[in-house]
């Protein structure tokens, strides 16, 4: 009976190789205890579907030889109309030693999604033949929010200001995605749609610190202009 792993820290948006990159395809397709991967991609807090979606599983060896590494395309396919994905491949015995596989949601319209920032590795030796993960992810729908200031030839050097935004998406639409605002006047901020984004702001004048927290939920491609006075 397969393994069920669920909700595996297993997703990147963007995803560059260095060094050479092969087609394994008709190799993965020869399935005997497959390793499987399925799931969900979604939007709008969790509640919308990305359909026709390219997914696609990398193994590469980038983690253990930097100057020879190499990648090898595992599976590829599309989400349905519901968003639902279902990935299968057969795995080399070196695979399973050495490196890591990636599940990467290619080619996002980054007009209208947000692009969630780094990548997540799973390590080669922690997988397991005849396994089947799980994997949901869901992607914001971007929005801006354009910070002003009423007052901004009253900052002063040693004065601070700092907003951090916050809001859901990744893993289960559950991982917090934390921006650290500019320190300078005006300055824009891609951040989620159709969600509430929480607003924490540190100030710093004449010495006094003050904190504070606002929500907003914006539409999608809605460009909020947001003033304060220092």
């Amino acid at each position: 009976m397969k393994n069920n792993v669920f909700s595996i820290l297993l997703f990147a948006l963007v995803l560059t190789f260095s060094g050479c990159e092969k087609d394994d395809l008709a190799y993965s397709k020869k399935c005997n205890e497959c390793i499987q991967i399925t799931g969900r991609i979604t939007t709008t807090n969790g509640t919308a579907p990305i359909p026709n979606q390219n997914m696609t599983v990398y193994w590469n060896n980038d983690a253990i030889n930097l100057l020879h590494s190499f990648t090898r395309k595992k599976a590829t396919g599309r989400t349905d109309k519901n968003g639902y994905y279902d990935l299968k491949f057969n795995v080399r015995d070196s695979e399973l030693r050495e490196g890591s596989f990636t599940l990467v949601a290619e080619d996002i319209d980054t007009k209208i999604y947000y692009e969630s920032p780094g990548l997540a590795y799973f390590n080669s030796n922690k997988m397991k033949r005849d396994t089947t993960l799980h994997v949901n992810y869901t992607i914001p729908k971007k929005a801006f929010i354009e910070m002003q200031t009423t007052n901004a030839k009253e900052i002063k050097p040693n004065d601070y200001f700092a907003c951090t935004y916050t809001f859901l998406g990744g893993v289960d639409g559950k991982q917090e995605m934390n921006i650290v605002g500019p320190l300078s006047f005006p300055n824009t901020i891609e951040v989620a749609a159709e969600q509430p984004v929480i607003l924490k702001f540190s100030t710093t004048k004449d010495g006094i610190l003050s904190d504070r927290n606002d929500t907003l939920t914006l539409k999608p491609l809605e460009i909020y202009k947001y003033t304060v006075t220092f």
